[in-house]
This record gives structure tokens, sequence and C-alpha cells, in this order.
């Protein structure tokens, strides 16, 4: 079952995956958009497949915005 933008997703998946790849965040924030898609997948790994991954894109946009 995917946990849907319904559904509240572990905000510190989102929060452990930017910590622990920063590089990947500096690459996303220098304009190389397919770390985004790296990140992504960390995320989907932490939440074992569960998480739907447009919410998880979206979330991830708006926490490296900050």
């Amino acid at each position: 079952m995917l946990l849907s933008a319904s559904t509240r997703l572990h905000p510190q998946a989102i929060a452990t995956v930017i910590t622990e790849n920063e590089a990947a965040v500096e690459d996303y924030q220098a304009g190389k958009k397919e770390a985004l898609n790296f990140l992504g997948g960390q995320v989907m790994k932490h939440t074992r497949g569960r998480a739907e991954p447009k919410v998880v894109r979206t979330m991830l946009e708006e926490r490296m915005r900050k």
C-alpha cells in the first residue's frame, strides 16, 4: 500500500536522506536535476517503497528550496 498525499509521509525519511546525501543536494541546487531522482530513490528505500513517488519528489523539492 502506497502512502498517498493525504497520508502523512514520515518527514524523518526526507530529513535523513537530505542530511546523509549533502553532495546530491548540492548537485541538485547547482542544476543537476538527476540528483533529485537519486534522492527520491533513497527516500523510497527508507520507506520500503511505500511512499508515493510524486509526493516524495514534491516534498524533496520544497525542502531543498529552503
